[in-house]
């Protein structure tokens, strides 16, 4: 549709920001972990093999980033009394909800491989259904919400840093106030993370409060729903939707984004679903040092995130970008440098006055954090740089087409994790983890640990080399303004 925006709109008030950022809160406590803890329950609490959860989830994203698209379109398409968003955003948040209340639940309920596989698949498509309808036309809203430069990096380092905050909840504090260690039948202590019973205390909280937040969100944010049922619809049968998907795919400054984002992202995703098995088997740390690593590193992501306004205004987005790779990629390697070599070990400790140090964790817990806090500075980095381009795009043809950048974004950061999900479940049976074992082999443990430290970096340089393909900067963009519609793209 084509529809005059607001080019130069006052910077929205703080209290409408982090309104809207609750709406992020609900992703992290139920997708976010579903991401963290669905491969440990799937492999150790049901007993199914690894590359079978892998593919399971995998085949679960790769279907539902293909909705992504489509509910984009629709989204942007869409005439009501309450405006193209808050309607999908209210009835797909509590979808999510009862979805997620479901998938730690009926799985109990099946026995053999087969029917494991397709009762896993089908709780999953429900939950990132539900979760598409509510997620892409929210992100589409956070386009609208700010529309300048530099304040759509405050609005995304705000939700990132909210989200992540509440995510010390949903991961970090998870570990103490949901999988609390138990006593195996040898009397000997059983990690929190074999009880089948804390996932089921989890999931019910969880899903709860990821409701209020959806129904906070989106009371917070209603002067955005505007009625808009006098708008003419330009584009709305498959011909169209191709025709605006094709012309998003083919806008070439949106490749760089996505390229980077999605090889960043899946060098991430491999990293932390590794490192869940890491803090087990190789660190052996209990619940508490488990809240309190996640804790500091979720809080470091956060805090990151927070800080990014004031980056951008100082640096550009392309240089924050590179500072949060390079800083996440040097962790990993320090990581692996430090425990292969035997500077460090998980057991090393020191006496500091009268006090026992555990050396081993207080350095993973550190590059843990640093490896966090360059993930906090790239995520919502990505998410005003998609914005940036959306807006050029409706600056050069005319189209409201935010939805649908929100949606290929979110589309290919889920082929990134379905892939993620596949190369877990190989990685894992690789090194020789066990489903279903509390006990796992020496030399398990050690090719455990070195692919959790290494796989993020693996991944994170070439990333840098493809995000040097972006070509918008805030000068751009200042032209932009200052030009109208008719201006040349960045060289």
């Amino acid at each position: 549709m084509i529809k005059e925006k607001t080019t130069h709109p006052a910077p929205a008030p703080l209290r409408t920001l982090f309104g809207y950022a609750l709406g992020e809160g609900a992703t992290a406590l139920t997708i976010w972990s579903v991401a963290g803890f669905g491969m440990l329950f799937y492999t150790q609490i049901l007993g199914m093999n690894a590359a079978m959860a892998g593919l399971v989830l995998a085949i679960t994203l790769l279907l539902d980033a293909v909705i992504d698209p489509v509910m984009g379109f629709i989204s942007d398409n869409t005439r009501t009394r309450f405006g193209r968003r808050h309607i999908y955003m209210l009835t797909g948040g509590i979808g999510l909800a009862l979805a997620y209340l479901l998938l730690w639940r009926v799985p109990l309920l099946f026995n053999g491989p087969l029917a494991l596989f397709i009762c896993i698949l089908t709780m999953n498509m429900l939950l990132r259904t539900a979760s598409t309808i509510y997620g892409v036309p929210y992100a589409a809203l956070g386009f609208e919400v700010c529309t300048e430069y530099a304040d759509r990096s405050r609005l995304q380092g705000i939700r990132l840093f909210l989200a992540q905050i509440i995510n010390l909840f949903a991961s970090g504090l998870a570990w103490v106030v949901f999988f609390k260690d138990g006593v195996a039948a040898d009397g000997t202590r059983l990690d929190g993370g074999l009880i089948k019973a804390n996932y089921m205390h989890m999931s019910l909280t969880m899903g709860l409060l990821a409701l209020t937040l959806v129904i906070l969100c989106t009371w917070v944010t209603r002067k955005y729903a505007v009625d808009n049922r006098h708008d003419v619809v330009e584009r709305k049968g498959i011909k169209d939707f191709f025709h605006t998907f094709g012309q998003v795919l083919s806008n070439r400054l949106a490749w760089p984004v996505l390229g980077f984002f999605c090889i960043a992202q899946l060098g991430m995703f491999l990293t932390g679903v590794m490192n869940t098995f890491n803090m087990i088997y190789f660190m052996k740390l209990s619940s508490s040092a488990k809240s309190w690593v996640m804790g500091l590193s979720i809080f470091t992501f956060a805090l990151a995130s927070l800080g990014l306004a004031r980056l951008v205004k100082r640096f550009d987005k392309k240089t924050i970008g590179f500072l949060g790779i390079a800083l996440s990629a040097a962790s990993g390697l320090i990581l692996f440098a430090v425990f292969r070599s035997g500077l460090a070990t998980p057991e090393m400790t020191v006496s500091l006055a009268g006090r026992t140090i555990s050396v081993g964790v207080v350095v993973f817990a550190f590059f843990t954090m640093t490896f966090q806090a360059g993930w906090g500075l790239t995520v919502p980095l990505t998410s005003s740089m998609i914005a940036d381009v959306s807006e050029i795009d409706f600056r050069k043809n005319g189209h409201v087409r935010d939805g649908s950048y929100a949606a290929i974004l979110s589309f290919f950061v889920k082929l990134s994790v379905a892939l993620g999900d596949l190369v877990v479940g190989g990685l894992l049976q690789w090194v020789g983890i066990i489903s279903g074992c509390e006990v796992q082999t020496p030399e398990a443990i050690r090719k455990l640990s070195s692919a959790a430290f290494l796989c993020g970096p693996a991944l994170l340089i070439p990333a840098l080399i493809v995000l040097c393909f972006y070509p918008v900067n805030r000068a751009f963009m200042a032209r932009l303004h200052a030009g109208g519609f008719n201006q040349e793209e960045p060289k």
